[in-house]
């Protein structure tokens, strides 16, 4: 029963991503989200925190 509900899932997850990432602009949102996520990331794993005077 459970992988059946997988399959479902995964059908119209494949489904609704080629409708979706039809147009170039859709690529490029994507690829933006995938860019400021890697760099919100990569900021928080390093563990600095802000001097108060960048924080103003």
């Amino acid at each position: 029963m459970h992988a059946s509900l997988y399959r479902a899932v995964e059908a119209v997850f494949c489904k609704e991503a080629r409708i979706s990432l039809r147009s170039r602009s859709s690529w490029l949102v994507v690829l933006m989200f995938a860019l400021t996520t890697l760099s919100c990331v990569s900021l928080l794993m390093q563990g600095d925190v802000l001097s108060p005077r960048l924080c103003r």
